[in-house]
């Protein structure tokens, strides 16, 4: 009695392998991991009984007989992945033994896997892996048919399995074996052409294997063929070339056929076998219009263009502008009979199609091509306006078809433009469909929001709705930042009327959009209070990034009529402001409620929509709010009108800072801001410049009037003021020191208005007090005689040390002008400077000055002033940290500073004698700072990324700063210094010790220090033979480490450090000549 294959292979798996025992550890084996090492030992052995192919035979063909018997199913689960597995066993035989086969039979093979798949419908999984298995042989073999006589079977064994596949095709109607490409599309050319168009259910499998087809050649893998990345190359190649067109061809007729079935039977159900194969037809069309053109598809796999480029043969298939009309109406059929596969597949069809670019015979193909693409998309659009309005139950086919018609949109104007959409006449109607569909969603999800009482956590669609809300963003920022819109060198009058146009018909998702968010923005914040939960400080900051990027896309909208928005956004504040100015009548002390957090929340909301709406991202004055105040004056006044109101209620937060005990109910979030606002709004506008156009624009011009610049200029510098006595939140200190800094760096004139400023005056006299008199009564007596408030003093001596350096820097950039008004307030803040370091009981603290002063020489004029002033005090400040050597805080202070004075240096040359203090005072400082802080200490190395990264900005930034401090250092080695090398070389041989593996674990580090390393060994080669040996063996041991580093740049980086080390031994052994 003959033993069946199957059973044969099944207890084939069950015995372990040779050698399989050694490779086993405790007692006993699992069944699953023997049968798995016994189904790959065959797998490489070859197979030479056909076990797989025998097993396959045996078990489709009892399928096939059930199926003839209409009898259900006979396997089950375990059965169909031994199936698999069979399959994919004899696939991988076949193709990395290819020789050991005849021709006939390799091509025997092929056709009856089509066959098998064709038959099998049972399991989708053993469908795909038949038919990956055939087209895997047909690309193996692809060039390799000929005309001549096929090879006879080599054994018994083959031509027996021969007879019996032969057999089935013959009965399944197969003609003869398929042997070349041509015969191939020829048949599954046949199979479409067999099936007319009122019967398009059979096209499920010619277009799944044409499908598979496709895929399998544009597969970019080397695995289970056993031929290199080459042969994968020239076959993609091959086939692009020669095959691809036919293979469109094929798909783009099967597609003809069922869009016109579809449009047939509008009225009728669609059966499950014609929507199986409607999908199946669409998404090999979909397979080979993704298909990567040209050798750029090896080169650069993760940029791919979102446009597609096809040869120009291509454009009678699909360059058919009422094809697409028909599409459109295909997917609304699908919509309608609740087929929602097969709709998200035309979807993705018509976002292919959509993309199509270079391939049309004129602009007036190009043009109705996009007609026909924007009429379909704004059905598209309007249905899924219709659908959020319903609220359907099934929200996943409802957000599906928001994404794809947002997607559609986003392709549509990224392919033909506004210069082209914009004159077609259903683009009107379009916007009509985005504002409503964007209303829609902002709508639902503030309903949800207050269902849920500000909970967001709780709302079930909420997240899905703020995707599809970026989306349609992204959409509004393409309309109106379209390059041909901002080019105002032609077509004014055409393009100004676009605008307006855009503001009619998007205006009000602008007004709808903000005052939804409003709402949802307070009563979450409300919630939070509420409720007292502490948001997590990673998400809040990714929401801040989403709510920034929401804001600079709406601004963009509301920049098509400047006016209209401030008037939205203006009665929107008023109402927040008066709330929030009675509460504060209420007083600020004590815990805040919902209310309050809720009411400041919405200002806060408010004010930065009117902060990027008058300012674009890169915080200059837009394009567009220029043009509409150049047109009309009444948007100039209305701008004015808007900065007045928030300066006023920024007056009456300020003025509460320095009365309130606790700032709670004023909220540092707001001032912060407010500040922002400043920082963005003051450079844009006031005594800003012509903005590259030659004559200076009226709103410009507005905020150059001396009158009105230096009243925001004073303003800003009383608000600073005020808000330098906010102790409780140091980031309200750093902002408010920023803006003093951002507005002395802007121009001539912003200075000149800064010195005039008795609050500037005020604090350029606390500080000069405060650094310069240490008596505190001589202090006091010296601020009575200035009528300077000792209240205000006393709070700015309170101020953190790197903050009043901030505020120095601000000083020294508006005194930094060489004129006679600004010289002597110039040398009196130095002059104080000196004073403190004098000062035994404050050196330590003038550390924080001298690096203020270092931060503002690349803004002053005569920096000389700075350089050589400071430079004078590095040595003294080498033999302080003598005494003081065991703080590490302070020494990384010292260390900040020398770095960044090194730096800064890099642009200003130094005399002879500054570069021998500088370079004194760094050896004297790293030498002691390696004898306290690096000699004995120990690196453990954090297990995950988030603790890596804070280890590294936490326990380790003093070695960063050193390292930082000796590649600058370096760049100071112009001009023949030597003792430049000698310094960083000892620098190199203290931090040597601490580049362990544990340590080059942090990126940042690693960087720095292979950086440095690399600079040195090219640079003087010449110093490398007599380093100390120690230092020259730790150089080698860490360069080894690199060398293996899993960075490539490192790596390449360390590799051609060696080489230098080892080139320039050798060179002074005289190996090299």
């Amino acid at each position: 009695m003959t033993t069946s294959a199957v059973d044969e292979l099944k207890h084939l798996l069950t015995i372990p392998p040779q050698g399989y025992e050694h490779r086993c550890y405790g007692s006993g084996m699992n069944p699953q991991a023997v049968a798995h090492a016994a189904l790959e030992h065959l797998r490489e052995s070859g197979d030479t009984n056909f076990l797989f192919l025998r097993s396959v035979l045996e078990l489709t063909s009892s399928l096939m007989s059930a199926a003839e018997s209409q009898s259900p199913n006979p396997w089950d689960a375990n059965t169909e992945e031994f199936l698999f597995h069979c399959i994919t066993g004899c696939r991988f035989v076949i193709l990395t033994r290819w020789e050991s086969f005849s021709r006939t039979f390799k091509n025997t093979v092929k056709d009856w896997f089509m066959l098998c798949g064709d038959r099998y419908r049972t399991s989708k999984a053993i469908r795909m892996v038949l038919y990956t298995s055939s087209v895997a042989i047909w690309k193996r073999g692809w060039n390799q048919h000929s005309g001549g006589a096929v090879a006879d079977p080599s054994s018994p064994k083959e031509h027996h399995l021969l007879e019996v596949m032969a057999r089935q095709l013959s009965a399944a109607g197969m003609p003869s074996v398929l042997e070349s490409p041509a015969e191939l599309f020829q048949y599954l050319q046949n199979r479409i052409n067999n099936n007319t168009s009122n019967n398009t259910s059979n096209f499920e499998e010619p277009s799944s294997y044409l499908s598979v087809l496709v895929g399998e050649f544009s597969g970019k893998s080397a695995s289970d063929y056993n031929m290199p990345l080459e042969f994968h190359k020239r076959m993609y190649a091959t086939f692009e070339k020669d095959s691809l067109e036919e293979c469109l061809k094929i798909a783009m007729q099967a597609l003809s056929l069922v869009v016109a079935n579809s449009t047939k039977e509008s009225n009728n159900r669609t059966s499950r076998e014609k929507e199986a194969a409607a999908v199946s037809v669409v998404d090999a069309t979909i397979e080979i219009l993704s298909w990567e053109f040209g050798a750029s598809a090896w080169l650069h796999l993760s940029s791919r263009s979102t446009l597609i480029r096809p040869p120009p043969e291509w454009a009678p298939y699909i360059v058919r502008p009422d094809f697409v009309g028909a599409i459109v109406m295909f997917h609304q059929n699908a919509c309608s009979q609740q087929a929602c596969h097969l709709a998200k597949q035309i979807r993705q069809l018509l976002l292919l199609l959509c993309s199509v670019s270079g391939i049309f015979q004129d602009k007036a193909q190009r043009k109705l091509y996009a007609q026909f693409f924007c009429e379909g998309s704004q059905q598209l659009v309007s249905l899924s306006a219709a659908s959020l309005q319903q609220q359907h139950d099934d929200a996943s086919a409802i957000s599906a078809l928001v994404f794809d018609s947002f997607s559609l949109v986003s392709r549509l104007l990224t392919n033909f433009r506004l210069d082209t959409l914009s004159d077609l006449p259903s683009f009107p109607l379009l916007l009509d469909a985005l504002r409503d569909s964007g209303m829609a969603l902002s709508r639902a999800n503030h309903q949800e929001s207050l269902q849920v009482q500000g909970d967001v956590n709780s709302m079930e669609h909420g997240e899905w709705r703020e995707e599809a809300l970026a989306l349609m963003l992204e959409v509004i920022v393409l309309l109106c930042q379209d390059p041909w819109l901002r080019d105002q060198k032609k077509e004014v009058e055409t393009k100004s009327a676009i605008r307006m146009q855009l503001n009619q018909r998007l205006g009000p998702l602008y007004d709808d959009f903000i005052a939804c968010r409003r709402e949802m923005v307070r009563i979450e914040e409300a919630f939070l209070v509420k409720e007292g939960e502490v948001p997590d400080e990673d998400e809040e900051e990714i929401k801040d990034a989403k709510m920034k990027e929401e804001m600079e896309a709406l601004a963009s909208l509301g920049r098509m009529c400047i006016s209209k928005s401030l008037s939205t956004l203006g009665v929107y504040f008023q109402r927040a402001a008066t709330d929030v100015l009675s509460s504060w009548a209420c007083g600020t002390t004590g815990d805040i409620t919902p209310e309050v957090a809720g009411l400041l929340k919405d200002v806060d909301l408010v004010v930065r929509h009117v902060g990027h709406l008058l300012t674009d991202e890169n915080d200059r004055l837009p394009l567009f709010v220029e043009m509409e105040c150049e047109a009309d004056h009444v948007a100039v006044e209305n701008i004015a009108c808007a900065i007045r109101s928030l300066l006023t209620l920024m007056q009456e937060h300020g003025s509460r800072v320095p009365s309130s005990q606790s700032k709670k109910g004023l909220s540092s979030r707001l001032a912060q801001t407010f500040l922002w606002l400043l920082r963005r709004w003051v450079p844009s506008y006031v005594y800003s410049s012509t903005g590259g156009r030659g004559t200076i624009s009226k709103i410009r011009l507005f905020w150059s009037v001396p009158e009105a610049a230096n009243q925001v200029l004073d303003f800003c510098c009383w608000i600073c003021l005020q808000y330098l006595q906010w102790h409780e939140d140091i980031a309200v200190l750093q902002s408010a020191a920023n803006l003093l800094t951002i507005l002395g760096k802007q121009n001539k004139p912003s200075r000149f208005a800064m010195k005039q400023s008795v609050h500037f005056q005020q604090l350029y006299f606390f500080h000069c007090i405060s650094a310069g008199i240490a008596d505190k009564a001589e202090a006091t007596s010296k601020l009575q005689n200035l009528s300077l408030s000792i209240n205000s003093y006393q709070s700015y001596e309170l101020l953190p040390e790197d903050t009043r350096a901030r505020v120095l820097t601000a000083l020294m950039i508006s005194f930094g002008d060489c004129d006679s008004g600004s010289e002597s307030l110039f040398n009196d803040c130095m002059r104080a400077v000196q004073e403190q370091f004098k000062t035994k009981s404050s050196m330590v603290s003038s550390v924080a000055l001298f690096y203020g002063l270092v931060q503002a020489i690349p803004y002053v004029q005569g920096e000389e002033r700075i350089t050589s002033f400071v430079v004078a005090f590095f040595c003294p400040l080498s033999e302080l940290m003598k005494h003081y050597i065991s703080d590490l805080d302070l020494c990384k202070q010292v260390l900040v500073l020398f770095c960044s004075y090194a730096e800064t240096a890099r642009q200003v040359k130094l005399t002879d004698d500054q570069m021998t203090s500088l370079l004194r005072a760094t050896s004297e400082l790293l030498k002691l700072y390696s004898t306290h802080h690096c000699a004995a200490r120990s690196i453990e190395v954090s297990k995950s990324a988030k603790e890596i990264r804070e280890e590294e900005e936490n326990a380790y930034d003093d070695i960063l700063c050193a390292l930082k401090l000796l590649k600058n250092l370096l760049g100071l080695s112009r001009g023949g210094v030597s003792n430049v090398a000698d310094v960083v070389f000892f620098g190199i041989q203290q931090l040597i010790p601490l580049m362990t593996q544990g340590l080059l674990s942090y990126p940042t580090l690693c960087n720095e220090y292979f950086s440095v390393v690399s600079i040195l060994v090219k640079r003087f080669p010449e110093k490398i033979p007599s380093l100390p040996n120690d230092l020259s063996q730790g150089l080698l041991q860490s360069l080894q480490m690199g060398v293996n580093h899993h960075d490539a740049d490192i790596a390449k980086r360390s590799l051609s450090s060696l080489e230098e080390l080892h080139r320039a031994n050798h060179v002074q052994s005289g190996s090299v000549q």
